[in-house]
């Protein structure tokens, strides 16, 4: 008979070479019954541990996966940040934008694959610009102008063909738009319902001349499925500052129209620039105060910035572009950023003579204290605007009680002034404009004394 520690040593050894299935009833018989339980045993406790660690392996090999996903684009586009000099502007579209025009790319070639066409005339005209045999497509566009008006089953004219392909010579589009002029309001019906302006913005990183021929006929207004206008493709797409003044000159009214995010063209000019790895540090850069230098792809931004803001306005009103910013209600970190580059956009009142600190409590900017530092100086805190009021008094009539300790606490004097409307204090101010009474409060603990002369 084999002592226990002789069965557990053998049980051991033979649960880790055989599996539970591998123990056949003809074995079973050789063994006690204490070892075939103890077989038993060890078995099941080898296959849970394999189990365990099959399933941390697969979870391992998952979360590697998901990792190798985010950080494989970031690992692509840190190779082409090297510099920020003229040549590398092609580096600063965002990895969305470049998935989107590769898509555009496949899709025209698909359609061409896929095409059917009632006569060969009918395709001679595409697949000469889909071949770049340029010569012939102006042939074909000048004798036959009928040809302009085929169209692919997806919806594609051979202007939008033209305009897909960034290539595409400037006599080329020229010869398309003469021929057929109606086709630049014309919308394709895949992938995104685009007009050849559309995009023709996408390929515009370089000169905009082929974009001023398409804008003698053009509509800007029209959007594609996703509510997007011209101009915010060409603002989320990286074009030259050339093409969105060209845009604007056309029609100013749509650089307020929104997409079906809700964004307008600035905010996705400013979401796209972010949205690139140049673009991003160089941000970070400057609102983290590590550095006050501005990179040039930072300057070409800023520059389009200021276009979209002031528009056609004269150049003085640069001064006053913090307070158009406001006006539009960009985000904050734009703002940030606004301050940062031009100190001088905080200490010029408008003509209304509200300063910058006076329209963030107007426009209701939620309050953040850093730029509310940089925002507020002596002259900012105790000025009136042509109505008479004070950074405070508009701070209690808006009920933005948020910016109402950081204002007493650098101008405490501003409680003990009176409204020039009604003569009463700020505390008295605040009960009439029915302010709560911690308002009312916290005003009082600061400058006790006042509720002692108010009657004066």
């Amino acid at each position: 008979m084999l002592t226990q520690a002789e069965n557990k040593s053998k049980a051991s050894n033979l649960a880790h070479s055989v599996s539970r299935e591998s123990i056949l009833p003809t074995h079973r018989h050789c063994l006690s019954r204490d070892l075939q339980h103890e077989i038993q045993s060890r078995a099941q406790a080898t296959n849970r541990s394999h189990s365990q660690n099959g399933c941390r392996r697969q979870e391992y090999l998952s979360t590697r996966n998901q990792l190798e996903q985010k950080l494989t684009p970031l690992l692509v586009s840190r190779t082409v940040m090297p510099d920020f000099s003229n040549q590398s502007r092609q580096h600063e579209e965002t990895a969305l934008n470049k998935n989107e025009r590769s898509m555009h790319q496949k899709t025209l070639n698909e359609i061409l694959q896929n095409r059917h066409y009632n006569s060969q005339a009918e395709s001679s005209l595409h697949d000469a610009i889909i071949s770049r045999n340029w010569s012939k497509a102006i042939s074909y566009a000048r004798s036959n102008p009928e040809m302009c008006r085929y169209q692919t089953p997806r919806g594609y004219y051979p202007l939008h063909c033209a305009c897909v392909m960034g290539s595409c010579p400037f006599e080329v589009v020229l010869a398309l738009v003469e021929a057929y002029p109606e086709a630049v309001n014309l919308r394709n019906s895949y992938p995104i319902g685009d007009t050849p302006l559309h995009t023709q913005a996408r390929n515009c990183q370089k000169t905009s001349s082929k974009m001023k021929i398409l804008l003698e006929n053009a509509n800007l207004r029209l959007r594609d499925r996703f509510g997007n206008t011209v101009l915010h493709v060409a603002c989320g797409t990286n074009s030259i500052i050339d093409v969105l003044r060209e845009l604007i000159t056309k029609d100013s009214l749509t650089v307020d129209m929104k997409n079906n995010n809700g964004e307008t063209s600035l905010e996705t000019l400013w979401n796209s620039f972010l949205q690139s790895i140049p673009g991003h540090l160089s941000v970070a850069r400057i609102l983290s105060k590590k550095t006050h230098e501005t990179t040039e792809s930072l300057k070409r931004f800023w520059d389009k910035v200021k276009l979209l803001v002031l528009r056609e306005r004269v150049e003085d009103d640069e001064c006053l572009l913090g307070q158009y910013m406001l006006r539009r209600k960009v985000p904050l970190k734009m703002l940030h950023l606004a301050i940062m580059l031009d100190s001088r956009l905080t200490s010029h009142p408008n003509k209304e003579g509200n300063y910058f600190l006076h329209l963030m409590i107007l426009q209701g900017i939620p309050f953040e204290s850093s730029i509310f530092k940089m925002a507020t100086d002596r002259i900012a805190l105790e000025a009136r605007n042509v109505d008479g009021e004070t950074a405070l008094s508009l701070c209690l009539r808006e009920n933005m009680v948020a910016y109402l300790d950081p204002i007493t606490r650098q101008a405490p004097e501003l409680l003990v002034l009176r409204d020039k409307k009604t003569s009463l204090y700020p505390f008295q101010l605040a009960a009439a404009v029915d302010c709560s009474l911690d308002v009312i409060f916290r005003l009082l603990v600061v400058r006790p004394e006042v509720a002692s002369y108010r009657d004066k």
